[in-house]
């Protein structure tokens, strides 16, 4: 009795394709998840008094590193002090803001990432096999 196993050239093929699209398909979908995160911090959570703390808002371009890949966002630049301050302190904003205006965002968004990812990179691995 004997195993005969077909396919396998196109099994390695497909690996391979994964493998090579992974990165970036990993990257564009960490990158659409911090651009939903930093919208919902904007529009319902960063202080707004002069609207400078939330132009400072941004989403860097994704990095990748060999198997590691990032995605960098946040508020400061030329603001960096009074954000710290407005993230963490305890101030009454009237209007639009409250503390903790990119950690809530996220914490929303964190159950929600890990199927939005999975999709994003099952799609674009659909492409290659």
């Amino acid at each position: 009795m004997g195993i005969r196993l077909t396919g396998v050239k196109e099994a390695i093929a497909n690996m391979r394709g994964v493998k090579r699209v992974t990165p970036q398909a990993l990257a564009d979908a960490l990158n659409i998840e911090a651009e939903l995160i930093m919208t919902e911090s904007k529009r319902s959570w960063v202080p707004v008094d002069t609207g400078t703390l939330r132009s400072s808002g941004r989403v860097e371009s994704p990095a990748i590193r060999g198997s590691n890949v990032s995605v960098d966002l946040g508020y400061g630049g030329a603001a960096s002090a009074y954000a710290l301050i407005q993230h963490e302190g305890n101030f009454n904003h009237p209007g639009q803001g409250r503390r903790k205006y990119l950690e809530g965002p996220v914490k929303n968004r964190a159950s929600k990432l890990g199927p939005s990812i999975a999709r994003r990179l099952a799609k674009a691995w659909r492409k290659v096999t």
